[in-house]
């Protein structure tokens, strides 16, 4: 999926029930380097128009979301392992 901005991620993700949801980024970090993989973080983070644009992909309102990596460790972001517990509960 490519945003405006030229965002280019690997799953973006609406996961709801019972009226109630997450929206969710997952970056797949198998074979990026660790600047590339801040560089997406960090622009996810300070885009201005992030929730406007993943509501207009969901129609309907998205007024925060998750950032998620796969493959490697980040700060700002869930680590996928952690995102699926945090999904079953």
């Amino acid at each position: 999926m490519s945003f405006p901005i030229g965002l280019r991620s690997d799953i973006v993700a609406l996961i709801g029930k019972n009226g109630q949801g997450t929206c969710t980024v997952v970056e797949v970090a198998n074979h990026e380097t660790p600047e590339y993989l801040n560089q997406k973080i960090v622009a996810w983070k300070h885009w201005q128009g992030a929730n406007e644009a993943l509501r207009q992909l969901f129609n309907v309102p998205i007024p925060a979301f998750t950032l998620v990596v796969y493959g490697k460790a980040h700060p700002e972001a869930m680590d996928f392992e952690t995102f699926i517990k945090e999904v079953q509960k």
